[in-house]
């Protein structure tokens, strides 16, 4: 494991050098052909779980994205794709060497997906696990496109951020022990890491990235294949849409997870990790 310095705060042949950039907590596991793995929103790499069904082909890389888990959560980010991508980069330059395979699932696969269509030369192949389509939604906003009073104050202002953040840091040793028996359906140690996030990384990537994606136009700038996993009874990130984009899109292809919802990876393993090496070969 390794926590990773980003821009001027990299340690360069044992000399520090000093830095306000954030930091990501990045996991490598493995040898081989680089792989990404990128988590959702309010979680950690740690949802990928034990990484051997990956790590004997793959050098597998797995960083905690900005604002989540054991990276740092910068106050005054607004946490958009560019951030994240602009934090995310310098990582995986430095721990992927070269091309690689990205794998995202929910808001890490949004991420993904902007990273793939900014940086192309990067990626090797894409696989997306539950995607988000759900662009041109203004969340937090009302009919008239601006945004409500209590999003603006709880999310957008430093009362709002302080009032919520410190509720979080109160009921994280409560989430600890109960949250695993809450949330069955995602791997006990990426449940306690939900709360390793703070209220204003968690409102401000889900409006930024989730709510302020347009898939269709980060699509048509792949050059690379794109692989879409998702379940067919997944609530929180509906099938429709995607089915959609997989019969517009003629470079994109849908691998169906029957009877799963959002974590197939987890409820679903075996399915998914087939499906996810069929995908990467």
């Amino acid at each position: 494991m390794h926590r990773l310095s980003l821009g001027r705060a990299a340690r360069v042949r044992g000399a520090v050098r000093k830095t306000r950039d954030p930091v990501l907590f990045v996991r490598e596991e493995g040898v081989g052909e680089p792989l990404v793995l990128l988590h959702g929103l309010a979680s950690s790499g740690r949802y990928w779980g034990d990484l051997a069904s990956f790590a004997e082909r793959h050098r597998v890389i797995v960083p905690d994205l900005l604002g989540f888990g054991r990276s740092a959560k910068p106050r005054n980010a607004e946490y958009t794709p560019a951030q994240h991508i602009a934090a995310l980069r310098p990582a995986l330059r430095q721990h992927a060497g070269g091309p690689f395979r990205l794998v995202g699932h929910s808001l890490g696969s949004l991420i993904a997906l902007h990273y793939a269509a900014t940086y192309p030369q990067d990626v090797s192949t894409l696989t997306l696990i539950s995607l988000p389509v759900v662009g041109g939604c203004a969340w937090g906003h009302g009919l008239n496109g601006s945004m409500g009073g209590w999003h603006r104050w709880s999310v957008h202002s430093r009362s709002g951020q302080q009032v919520f953040n410190a509720g979080i840091r109160l009921a994280h040793p409560v989430w600890e022990r109960l949250g695993p028996r809450v949330r069955r359906d995602v791997p006990p140690e990426a449940t306690r890491d939900n709360l390793r996030s703070t209220w204003t990384s968690y409102w401000r990537s889900l409006e930024a990235v989730v709510y302020g994606t347009d898939v269709p136009a980060l699509l048509v700038r792949l050059p690379m294949p794109l692989t879409l996993i998702h379940g067919t009874a997944d609530q929180l990130t509906p099938l429709d849409p995607v089915r959609t984009l997989a019969r517009a899109y003629p470079n994109v292809r849908l691998i169906e997870i029957t009877g799963a919802g959002h974590n197939p990876y987890f409820t679903h393993r075996d399915a998914t990790l087939a499906s996810l090496t069929d995908s990467l070969n």
